[in-house]
């Protein structure tokens, strides 16, 4: 029961905020033509906060994917200094919250690893608010030799266990943060996150090689599509989402697109536009994207399009089943607007 509220509960979260988001990227991108200066920050603003929403949320279903062991990894090769870069800049406005200022002490390491980006933003992101949350004045974030250590000080050492919400002590109004050094722990991968306490001087958070690996080269000798991709055929309920893929992937992308409202008609509509590549949602009233796309593969017509799967609610068991009958890959909404165009590229150029 609980598994199944939070999936539906990720998916009717989701859906309104790719439309929310990704409207307002597009407004942002230029896509309807150029923004005053007062509206640009307005919708900046708008864009940031829903942002902030949807990172809410991730939290949430983070833990529950943990507790089940269904967390996934979409590690690439990296620049490391980049990465690092970015931690800080996202965390800024958290700094500036609490008076503290993140930085990274010497010259950064210019190679490249094999990092899942997203999950090991997420975890320096964690392990800095925790450090600027527990500071009065200062922070630091140093990265020698692809070590990234956030330090915090602040009166008093934190009562054992370390990795628990912390209440006491006065400091119950950081007590959210304290999940965060949770999240970390479970989140990390052949590393450690440990916590040294220092009289007077508060924990000094240290975490190695933060979901690193040395860089490697991915899947070599995947074949290159003999055309560039053109027509796509997009299933899809939601009218919001139908705009806002549309404006993506016509206007940004340059490419063709069908909309096809009524999956029961879209096998149909497929036979008659012939696309290169086919968008289906996972969730619709009238079939779901997993059943049109088994009756796809039972169609000779249908049967060799490659299809990408656009989803909020889909396990990662769900979609290594469909993969292993032949889907090319999958996108989770929110998705951006901006980028969806060389998402569905990235995924043409590896088909074989």
């Amino acid at each position: 029961m609980k598994k199944e509220f939070t999936s539906t509960l990720s998916h009717e979260l989701r859906t309104p905020l790719t439309s929310i988001i990704g409207a307002l990227q597009l407004l942002n991108s230029g896509v309807a033509g150029e923004l005053s200066k007062d509206v640009s920050e307005l919708t900046l603003v708008a864009e940031r906060n829903g942002q902030r929403l949807l990172d809410i949320i991730n939290d949430i279903l983070d833990i529950e994917r943990i507790e089940s062991g269904a967390i996934s990894m979409a590690p690439e090769v990296l620049a490391i200094d980049g990465l690092v870069r970015e931690a800080i800049v996202l965390n800024e406005g958290f700094g500036e919250r609490f008076k503290v200022r993140f930085e990274a002490r010497g010259e950064l390491p210019g190679r490249e690893v094999y990092v899942d980006r997203n999950r090991l933003l997420q975890v320096m992101t964690n392990l800095l608010s925790n450090a600027g949350g527990y500071h009065a004045r200062r922070a630091r974030r140093e990265h020698p030799r692809r070590r990234a250590r956030p330090r915090s000080r602040h009166p008093g050492g934190v009562p054992q266990p370390h990795f628990r919400p912390l209440r006491a002590g006065g400091l119950d109004r950081f007590a959210p943060e304290g999940r965060h050094r949770a999240r970390a722990r479970h989140l990390q991968a052949d590393d450690r996150v440990d916590a040294r306490p220092h009289r007077f001087r508060g924990p000094r958070w240290r975490r190695h090689d933060v979901l690193v690996r040395a860089a490697q080269t991915p899947q070599e000798g995947a074949l290159m599509p003999d055309r560039a991709l053109s027509r796509i055929c997009y299933v899809e309920d939601d009218e919001d989402i139908q705009r806002i893929v549309r404006m993506s992937l016509e206007r940004v992308g340059k490419m063709t697109v069908e909309i096809v409202g009524d999956p029961t008609l879209a096998i149909e509509a497929m036979t008659a536009f012939r696309p290169d590549l086919v968008m289906l949602d996972w969730m619709m009233p009238a079939m779901d994207g997993p059943t049109l796309f088994r009756q796809m593969q039972l169609r000779p017509e249908t049967k060799s399009l490659p299809v990408v799967f656009i989803t909020a609610k889909a396990s990662q068991r769900d979609l290594d089943e469909l993969i292993a009958m032949g889907a090319a890959g999958a996108i989770s909404k929110p998705f951006s607007p901006k980028d969806l165009p060389e998402q569905l590229r990235a995924i043409w150029a590896k088909l074989p």
